[in-house]
C-alpha cells in the first residue's frame, strides 16, 4: 500500500498523482491523506493575508469546505481513497504566518502539532508512506518533511515527493537537497500512461488556479513541462528515498 501524506488539498494530485493512479490501476491500494484540511476561524480572526488568498481562491464563504469537494473529487479521478484530518493551515494556524514571505521562510516552533502528527502517521496502516520534500520550503511541507524523516528514523518505509508546482518553478529540487543535507536517492517513476488521470484530477481545483500561476504560464502547462523534462519521452515523477533499493520499474 502506498499512503501519501498531502499537507493541503492538492499537494498529492499535483505532486505524485500519476504515481498514485499507477499503483490504483494495477490493483494496489492507494491512499491520500490530507492533512491541513480544517475549516479557517472565523472572519473576523482572519489576517489580512489569510483575507487576501481567500479572495485569490475566489472568496467562497468557507474556502477549505470547497477545497475538500475539489480533493474528493480528484481522488476519485485517481482512483485512490482520501482521508481528511482537520488540522488548520499554517495561516489560520499560528500569528507568525501572516505573510508570503513567512509561510516559505523558516518554520515556528510547533513542536506539539508534530509529535501529535507524528503519532498520528504513525498508526496509519502497513505500507510505502509518502511524505513532501519541502521544495519551495512552504512551512506546512516542512512540518511533514520532519515527521516524515522522523518516521525513517525510527524503521518505517518512508519515501519523499518532489513538491510540485514548486520544483517546476525553481526548476530542480537541488537548494532543497542541500539544506536537507541528508542522503537520499532519486527514483524516476514513468506516469505516462498515467498522465491523463493526473491532469484530470488537478484540473479538479479550479480554486487554486488562479494562485497557482505564475509569469503566465498555466498551472498544467507547467507541470506538464517539468514532468516532460525529466523524461527521456513521455511524463516522469520524481521521489527522493532515504534507501537504494529501488521501489518501481
Amino acid at each position: 500500500m502506498v499512503i501519501c501524506i498531502s499537507p493541503h488539498p492538492d499537494d498529492a494530485a499535483l505532486s505524485c498523482g500519476g504515481l498514485l493512479a499507477r499503483e490504483a490501476a494495477h490493483g494496489r491500494p492507494a491512499l491520500v491523506v490530507t492533512v491541513c484540511a480544517g475549516d479557517p476561524p472565523p472572519p473576523e480572526e482572519l489576517t489580512p493575508f489569510a483575507r487576501a488568498l481567500h479572495r485569490t481562491w475566489g472568496d467562497a464563504p468557507n474556502p477549505m469546505a470547497q477545497r475538500r469537494e475539489e480533493d474528493a473529487r480528484a481522488a476519485a479521478a485517481l482512483g485512490c481513497a482520501g482521508q481528511v484530518w482537520d488540522y488548520r493551515d499554517a495561516i489560520y494556524r499560528h500569528p507568525a504566518y501572516d505573510s508570503e514571505a513567512a509561510i516559505f521562510g523558516p518554520p515556528a516552533d510547533e513542536a506539539p502539532l508534530e509529535r501529535e502528527l507524528r503519532g498520528r502517521c504513525a498508526a496509519l496502516p502497513a505500507g510505502l508512506l509518502l511524505f513532501p520534500l519541502a521544495v519551495g520550503r512552504h512551512v506546512d511541507h516542512q512540518l511533514l518533511f520532519r515527521v516524515g524523516w522522523q518516521l525513517h528514523a525510527a524503521g518505517r518505509p518512508v519515501a519523499f515527493y518532489e513538491d510540485v508546482p514548486y520544483a517546476a518553478w525553481e526548476g530542480s529540487p537541488a537548494p532543497r537537497l542541500a539544506e536537507v543535507g541528508r542522503p537520499l536517492w532519486p527514483q524516476r517513476v514513468d506516469v505516462t500512461p498515467f498522465w491523463p488521470d493526473k491532469a484530470a484530477a488537478i484540473a479538479c481545483y479550479r480554486s487554486q488556479f488562479a494562485a497557482l500561476t505564475r509569469h503566465g504560464v498555466p498551472l498544467l502547462e507547467a507541470v506538464g513541462r517539468y514532468a516532460a523534462g525529466l523524461a527521456a519521452a513521455g511524463y516522469v515523477e520524481r521521489v527522493w528515498s532515504p534507501l537504494q533499493e529501488p521501489r518501481w520499474s
